[in-house]
């Protein structure tokens, strides 16, 4: 932890609550946490008590604030020996910021962007076995839907299924809004579920995932009610061989921006490189979308413990649209692909 601070900061004051149940174990929504190279301190209120003790790491120093008190003034009270603060730039809100420098005026405030974010990037075991159990949750809800999904059902409907299937099947919630989008609603990338009735020879595309002790999944299949257009039948082929060829090259050491141009450029090749319209994945952690994003601008070289997602697409109005994605980590001798579901087309 120490390898974060230099001359320039005796300590961080962090807000983000991701980043906060990374640095403490509190997995409360109410809390600001200190960090310094002798302490981690987390600041929380009397409603957390109980939960701060069984939860917090045996480091880190839980203090709660007093009845008649503040978050703001025990946050000062204990920020106030240290000279040089860093701010989560990205992250602090405004008005807060500006209340701490009025509270301590004679201190220096330093902007830092996705310090503790780049300290997660990496996950340690108890991570990486987490998000393999979120995957796995995802994945046998998947064999349920493609099993029970009929014509006559709405995309809500299907939308309710997934989200509470997952909850049977241990999860704490889903991660993000789960997407159903069938037929021409397949050409929206991040569909809203309607009440659009689900027909025969629809094809259906569905972005879902779950929470499993804080960490996410999260997998894209698209797949057909039926039979489908010669044109889709070919979308389907070149998002699903981007996607192949983008995971084959995954290992440490590859630079993220060649795996998205390998994909792009083999999109582009098939005629359909303008309907490629997102990144091609982003990391997956405490939060759906974390660091590194998988895009043509990053110059983040791949490393052991990333888990990432590889999710090529292509969406064509008037048409549909094919999203294939995979959560994946990065091994010491390569990669492992965390989904077991088919990324066929023709799966019901």
């Amino acid at each position: 932890m120490n390898r974060i601070f230099n001359d320039k900061i005796d300590a961080y004051w962090i807000t983000d609550i991701a980043n906060i149940r990374y640095l403490t174990g509190f997995t409360g929504s109410t809390a600001e946490c200190i960090l310094t190279k002798e302490d981690i301190i987390l600041i929380t209120d009397g409603r957390y008590i109980v939960q701060s003790k069984s939860e917090c790491f045996e480091l880190v120093k839980v203090i709660i604030v007093p009845n008649g008190s503040t978050y703001e003034k025990t946050l000062y009270s204990n920020l106030s020996k240290y000279k040089n603060i860093g701010i989560e730039g990205d992250k602090v809100v405004v008005n807060a910021l500006e209340r701490l420098k009025e509270g301590l005026p004679n201190s220096e405030y330093i902007y830092t962007n996705d310090v503790i974010e780049n300290l997660r990037i990496s996950k340690k075991e108890f991570e990486i076995d987490c998000i393999k159990k979120a995957v796995a949750i995802t994945d046998a809800t998947f064999t349920f839907l493609i099993n029970n999904i009929k014509p006559g059902m709405t995309e809500k409907q299907v939308k309710q299924m997934a989200n509470q299937k997952q909850i049977e099947l241990g999860a704490q919630s889903e991660s993000f809004d789960t997407i159903v989008a069938s037929g021409l609603n397949t050409a929206r990338p991040h569909a809203n579920a309607t009440d659009k009735v689900i027909e025969i020879d629809d094809i259906i595309t569905i972005d879902f995932g779950c929470f499993y002790e804080g960490y996410c999944s999260d997998m894209t299949r698209t797949f057909t009610l039926g039979n489908v257009t010669d044109k889709l039948k070919d979308i389907h082929e070149t998002v699903l061989q981007a996607h192949i060829m983008q995971t084959e090259i995954l290992k440490q050491g590859v630079m993220i921006k060649d795996v998205d141009k390998l994909g792009r450029d083999y999109i582009a090749s098939k005629g359909y490189g303008e309907y490629f319209t997102h990144s091609t994945g982003h990391g997956i952690g405490l939060e759906i979308h974390e660091a590194p994003g998988i895009n043509s601008s990053s110059e983040v070289v791949l490393k052991e413990g990333m888990t990432i997602t590889i999710e090529p697409g292509i969406y064509i109005e008037g048409i549909g649209g094919v999203r294939i994605e995979n959560d994946i980590l990065i091994t010491e001798t390569g990669h492992e692909i965390l989904n077991k579901s088919s990324r066929m087309l023709n799966v019901i």
